[in-house]
């Protein structure tokens, strides 16, 4: 029974610890509103929808590979939920969530200058100059999803 008790409680404990841990932004910037109109691609956004958003995407998946223990990863969305933002970088052996991870990718993200459009390296030479990455990857991948509900997905293996 007090095996039981104590397992019981570890388990509670771990629950706990997990569910207070977030990845969402709790304090964006008043220019880093929520894109409340979620859009597919049989909708498309409104010129309102789109000035809403600080960015022209909404979601934006980006990995990096160089071995199996160098990698960078970051994650941002935007959507009715809120802002959440992820950066795993085991190459500087930094791991950001939430507001910390957002700041770091703010400016990043507002010098990238791609679009739906660009080529596929061009948007990886992009990536990789804004973020500080070498080019000598393994693999590159990324997923965005653009303000008119467009989903683009670029993989880059070498």
């Amino acid at each position: 029974m007090e095996k039981f008790a104590r397992f019981f409680v570890v388990l509670l404990s771990l629950f706990l610890l997990v569910g207070c841990n977030s990845n969402k932004v709790t304090n964006a910037p008043d220019n880093a509103p929520s894109y409340q109109k979620e859009t597919d691609k049989k909708e498309s956004a409104t010129s309102e929808d789109i000035k809403d958003v600080p960015f022209n995407f909404t979601h934006f998946s980006l990995e990096v590979k160089y071995s199996p223990s160098e990698t960078y990863e970051a994650e941002y969305e935007n959507d009715s939920s809120g802002v959440e933002a992820e950066i795993e970088d085991n190459i500087h052996n930094e791991n950001l969530k939430g507001n910390k991870a957002y700041e770091k990718l703010e400016p990043l993200f507002k010098s990238l200058s791609f679009d739906a459009t660009t080529q596929d390296s061009v948007v990886a030479t992009d990536v990789l100059k804004t973020f500080g990455l070498d080019e000598n990857y393994k693999e590159f991948k990324l997923e965005v999803r653009f303000v008119d509900g467009n989903k683009k997905e670029y993989e880059i293996k070498k």
